[in-house]
């Protein structure tokens, strides 16, 4: 669960720092609303935008690569090994 709690925390950092990093505020095409659920062995990533068919969610455990990406259709994703790394980075792109 401590994992969980890390990913959560580094979750809600990353489009602040992805956002500073390019050096502009975040467009209108760009997540809009993001809903984070940890339980015990999962993380559900739920977002909300209206405006693409298919996402690429990237999981890392550095937060300057993006790590393995996973393309995802409509606007959930599922990680079912949160705990593969003590901090866990997700990206939504």
């Amino acid at each position: 669960m401590p994992a969980a709690a890390a990913a959560l925390v580094a979750l809600l950092a990353l489009p602040l720092y992805v956002s500073r990093v390019r050096g502009r505020d975040a467009g209108p095409e760009e997540i809009a609303r993001i809903s984070v659920v940890a339980a015990p062995g999962v993380v559900r990533l739920a977002w909300s935008d209206g405006v693409k068919p298919v996402y690429t969610v990237s999981k890392s455990s550095d937060p300057r690569t993006l790590g393995r990406s996973y393309q995802v259709r409509g606007n959930v994703w599922v990680d079912s090994d949160p705990d593969s790394s003590q901090v866990v980075f997700y990206r939504i792109e």
